[in-house]
């Protein structure tokens, strides 16, 4: 598939925590500049971080590449699930500008599999209860994260998403998020009644394989 396109956009919403940006998005981008062998490009998906992260809107980025000559572009979106910043990826892209621009999924569905058996090996069944945090979607688009929890099939694990009302305390929370950005650190001194995992899926290089294998 790789072979098809000149070049590669790694889209993200991004954080406003610039050392967490590092090792988490940056970290992923860098991982998949080895793997690719093809010009990568990272570039946000909103105007929010912008200034923080000096980098590129995708738009702006798509108009550089179509400049330079770029003709077949993959953009891959560093993006848990479908949402608000996955739909605005959608409309940021002009196919008309080039041969051939694709955009995968995001990671839920694109990796889903990959993904369950990942998050099955690092939450052990041993009498532990786990809630897997998404930050869900003011859009209603939330069947990636519940088809994710479908496929682990686990009577020990409960799907909540950021803004919901979680009347029971004894979990192990496990973001499903690919940083720690502030809504996630506001979820934590908001609900100190929880214990949460030290891992985040951003920093794991299993996820730099999965999204590489599903390019």
């Amino acid at each position: 598939m790789l072979k098809n396109y000149d070049a590669v956009v790694l889209a993200c919403f991004g954080t406003g925590r610039p050392a967490e940006f590092e090792k988490t998005f940056y970290k992923i981008y860098q991982g998949l500049v080895k793997k690719l062998n093809k010009p990568c490009f990272l570039a946000l998906t909103s105007t929010i971080f912008l200034k923080t992260l000096n980098l590129k809107l995708v738009k702006d980025c798509l108009n550089d590449l179509k400049e330079e000559g770029y003709k077949d572009i993959l953009i891959v979106p560093l993006i848990m699930a479908d949402g608000v910043e996955y739909q605005r990826l959608l409309k940021a892209v002009d196919k008309d500008m080039f041969d051939r621009v694709d955009i995968l999924e995001p990671i839920l569905k694109q990796n889903r599999k990959e993904i369950v058996s990942l998050l099955n090996g690092l939450l052990i069944e041993n009498g532990e209860r786990y809630l897997l945090l998404g930050h869900g979607s003011k859009l209603g688009h939330n069947e990636d994260y519940f088809d994710l929890l479908k496929e682990m099939g686990r009577g020990d694990i409960k799907l909540s998403f950021m803004h919901d009302e979680i009347d029971e305390k004894d979990f192990l929370v496990f973001p499903l998020f690919i940083s720690r950005g502030h809504h996630y650190l506001e979820f934590m001194e908001e609900h100190p009644e929880f214990r949460y995992s030290d891992q985040c899926l951003g920093e794991m290089d299993e996820l730099i394989e999965i999204i590489y294998k599903g390019i």
